[in-house]
């Protein structure tokens, strides 16, 4: 709609621009539709260089009339200036889309790097719970997905034993394995320190999050960081549910995972209410 209103804008301008310079001035040449194609190609920017066909049509439309009300030295002239306007409004015309892509791009480097964490490549806090706020408020009173909060277990010894910078190889490599092991339409996240969070809409089978978790671990083995990860996994289904709980039952779950000995993944469903009790088909993987 945007589009056709833009070009229906430009044909009517440039319709009225071509009965001046037809008609208003039929012992001189036209001086007004060059400026204005050249112009208006540049400032209207549409798909498939529309804005340029519209101008063709203008200069084609102008040297017909000069041809037909003007005299012939006048309107070889017209002709000429029509072809050499043409060529200067396509000109312009790519230099500027040239220039507001290359714009476009460089606001758009600036924009994910925005949200991305730069040491693991994953989305940054911010981001990350930008996404899970809109996701619950979008979905309403029928969310379906799971959360999974990841932690390395016992990441500060890592740090102490072997330094910062073999923490730091360990926490890109999990962002990899995040990454990797679930699907493009999920969200990963850093939600801080050594702790991960994955956003999973539609994942609510119990024996498939295991088997994802499975796959962190193993990809984690692959990079050759001998560490272990527990996980808390929540999940819903048609359910509403608000992020501040979610988050706090996720948290319970990653939490209970510590307690039982770290290297688990516990999956809870999401229960309303303060105080969630275990469901007797809740599921602890240790080990």
């Amino acid at each position: 709609a945007s589009t056709a209103v833009c070009l229906a804008a430009e044909a009517a301008l440039l319709a009225r621009v071509v009965a001046i310079d037809a008609t208003a001035t039929r012992g001189m040449p036209g001086v007004f539709l060059q400026p204005a194609c050249i112009a208006l190609t540049a400032v209207i920017v549409t798909p498939y260089a529309l804005p340029l066909v519209v101008a063709l049509g203008a200069e084609v439309s102008l040297a017909v009339l000069s041809a037909a009300l003007k005299s012939a030295p006048v309107a070889q002239f017209d002709a000429f200036s029509c072809l050499i306007g043409m060529v200067v409004a396509v000109a312009v015309s790519q230099v500027t889309m040239h220039l507001r892509l290359r714009d476009f791009e460089a606001r758009e480097v600036l924009r994910v790097s925005s949200l991305l964490d730069s040491l693991c490549g994953v989305y940054n806090k911010g981001a990350l719970v930008a996404a899970l706020r809109e996701y619950l408020e979008r979905s309403g009173a029928h969310a379906t997905g799971a959360i999974l909060l990841f932690d390395v277990d016992h990441f500060k010894g890592v740090n102490d034993t072997h330094g910062h910078y073999a923490g730091d190889e360990v926490l890109r490599a999990f962002g990899e394995a995040l990454r990797t092991s679930f699907r493009a339409t999920d969200t990963v996240g850093r939600f801080g320190g050594d702790e991960f969070m994955v956003l999973a809409p539609s994942l609510v089978d119990e024996r498939v999050i295991r088997e994802k978790v499975d796959r962190v671990r193993a990809a984690m083995r692959e990079a050759g960081e001998p560490v272990t990860l527990s996980c808390g996994a929540l999940f819903a289904q048609g359910r509403a549910v608000t992020y501040e709980e979610a988050l706090r039952q996720a948290d319970e779950a990653l939490y209970e995972a510590k307690r039982s000995g770290r290297d688990c993944v516990v999956v809870r469903g999401y229960e309303s209410g303060e105080s969630p009790a275990r469901r007797a088909g809740e599921a602890e993987v240790c080990g």
